[in-house]
């Protein structure tokens, strides 16, 4: 067993992983999806941000586990892809090398955890996190209402003024 971080030429065998992981309820994070090209986009930003970083952890040749660490340093906060792990013990040695990564410069994070990810509330208890919501995931497959009305996109001008309406109105929540 080794762990490092995640590169260009491991992100095709990640998205893999972590999109086999993320299909079942109770290994589900809710900042990725479970589609393999969708995750596979995730982290390919994430890679070229300079700010993030992604650790994985190989077992006989195969990922065994994963943590991506989203970080805004400016805010000192991140948000947690993950963990994925085969094994639990690979909880704490992700979570370590994050640690370690970030030196410090990180004061807040964040982890929305599917309610049977019961591998995910036992790590983020144990590691100091306190419950703030529980949330209800909807989706709508098929055809919509057609009585629906057409909705427009927020025009790029107005991005700054949504996101600070956003975080005085919801602090410390995912938009």
């Amino acid at each position: 067993m080794k762990a490092g971080i995640l590169d260009h030429a491991n992100l095709v065998q990640a998205s893999e992983f972590i999109a086999g992981m993320n299909s079942l309820r109770q290994c589900h994070i809710g900042y990725l999806g479970t589609s393999q090209n969708d995750i596979l986009h995730s982290l390919e930003e994430m890679n070229s941000d300079a700010e993030s970083a992604a650790f994985i952890v190989w077992k006989d040749g195969a990922i065994a586990g994963f943590l991506g660490v989203d970080a805004d340093l400016n805010k000192g906060t991140a948000e947690l892809w993950g963990p994925f792990v085969q094994e639990f013990e690979f909880m704490r040695l992700l979570w370590e090398k994050a640690l370690h990564y970030f030196e410090g410069n990180l004061h807040s994070y964040f982890l929305f955890a599917d309610t049977a990810n019961h591998t995910a509330a036992e790590f983020a208890l144990s590691n100091g996190f306190k419950p703030q919501s529980a949330q209800t995931y909807m989706e709508l497959e098929g055809n919509p209402s057609s009585e629906l009305r057409d909705i427009s996109l927020l025009p790029p001008h107005s991005h700054s003024e949504f996101i600070h309406l956003h975080d005085t109105l919801f602090p410390h929540t995912y938009y």
